[in-house]
């Protein structure tokens, strides 16, 4: 995996770790802010995911001779 992709696991990881910690006083606006992020950072890590695999699929396509 690329760095960026680890940079946004690391992320996704403490926003997990800060969501397991919060305890019942803390406001549902604040949860559903984290939960979004977390979702958009998840998305973010698809897309750069599939991007990688479409570029190495085509390279090695275009390196094979007929």
């Amino acid at each position: 995996m690329k760095k960026g992709i680890d940079v946004k696991l690391t992320m996704l990881r403490g926003i997990v770790d800060l969501m397991t910690s919060c305890d019942d006083s803390t406001e549902l606006d604040t949860l559903r802010n984290v939960a979004l992020t977390a979702l958009v950072i998840v998305d973010d890590i698809s897309d750069e995911y599939c991007r990688e695999q479409f570029d190495e699929k085509r390279t090695t396509a275009n390196n094979v001779t007929v």
